[in-house]
């Protein structure tokens, strides 16, 4: 293959049309490792660059896992809803509870159904 240089590029002479042949341009000649930019170039080499194909090995998953999706996927009512996450979390209901409370246009309302939800499943869980 016989090369053929120019003033700023670099091209090779082969049996195909100009056209379809690879221009490679110096950056600078003087350094060590001069920089090389190809206008055509195949997809394998520009993965092995690693410029636009990196990719980051983790030992482990980055997500938690949810632990109420399971309940999620079916309607679960206030309370039952508050039991479970007593029994497997025993996490605080307050902010929960505060939560709804100030998202109600009526508290005293939304207390006296929830105290009626509350009692109606006490006395079927005696």
């Amino acid at each position: 293959m016989t090369m053929s240089y120019a003033l700023s590029s670099l091209s090779f002479n082969s049996p195909l049309p100009l056209s379809s042949s690879p221009k490679i341009e110096l950056g600078s000649v003087i350094s060590r490792r001069p920089c090389i930019s190809a206008t055509a170039q195949d997809s394998s080499n520009a993965r092995s660059s690693g410029r636009s194909y990196r990719q980051v090995w983790r030992r482990r998953k980055l997500t938690k896992k949810d632990k109420y999706l399971e309940y999620k996927l079916q309607r679960v009512p206030f309370l039952e809803e508050q039991v479970i996450k007593l029994k497997e979390g025993g996490g605080a209901l307050a902010a929960d509870i505060d939560r709804l409370m100030k998202s109600e246009e009526n508290r005293y309302e939304f207390v006296n159904e929830i105290a009626a939800e509350a009692t109606a499943y006490v006395e079927n869980n005696r």
